[in-house]
């Protein structure tokens, strides 16, 4: 078999890969271009081991472990790039909870007539701030990719810095939207101030 043929029946190898199985997780293009073509050179190799007289047998099973040995470097390849996404975060913390409030990811409290339940919540908007509890701010902000371990207080340092918190009174961050006691107290938190310094990453 001549140069040009091996390289044709490379290039139709690694463009039509869909029916190959072991594929079937590697969503990394360049990692599977380079998969795909060591797969068809070991089996080219095999084909013309078994064209000098090698055992089909034998050279069939020696595929099939190659492709096991494929399956398991993909299963590695992506559980190491999930870790790596996991410690990547998408954006700042103004792109993270702008864009969870875009996408509906905070419970918010329809009726503002209706504060004293509130704690049902993750909080409200109000006067076009986004207001939230403390545990569902810590919450939402800890599943984000990159903000594993970010507590309560780097939160809220960085919204301050931002200047994206609205202070109603010294020595605390939140604000009462209400003199009702049973109503839990929020983290105001200007949207147009988190607007203007999103950034995704």
């Amino acid at each position: 078999m001549n140069a040009e043929t091996l390289l044709a029946r490379l290039t139709l190898s690694i463009k039509h890969y869909d029916h190959i199985l072991t594929m079937k997780n590697c969503t990394e293009s360049r990692v599977r271009t380079n998969l795909l073509s060591l797969r068809w050179a070991f089996r080219s190799m095999l084909d013309a081991a078994m064209e000098a007289g090698a055992n089909a047998s034998n050279c069939k099973r020696l595929a099939a472990r190659f492709d096991n040995a494929l399956e398991e470097s993909i299963d590695f390849f992506n559980h190491e790039m999930d870790a790596l996404k996991a410690n990547k975060a998408e954006g700042n913390l103004a792109y993270i909870l702008l864009d969870g409030y875009r996408n509906d990811a905070f419970s918010l409290l329809k009726n503002k007539n209706k504060l004293h339940k509130l704690s049902q919540y993750d909080g409200i908007l109000w006067k076009e701030d986004l207001c939230l509890r403390t545990l569902p701010l810590k919450v939402f902000d800890r599943k984000q990719n990159g903000y594993h371990n970010w507590n309560l207080n780097q939160i809220v340092n960085t919204l301050l810095d931002y200047g994206a918190l609205c202070i109603q009174e010294e020595h605390t961050n939140s604000v009462k939207l209400s003199k009702d006691s049973s109503v839990p107290r929020v983290y105001r938190i200007k949207i147009d101030v988190l607007e203007d310094h999103s950034v995704r990453y």
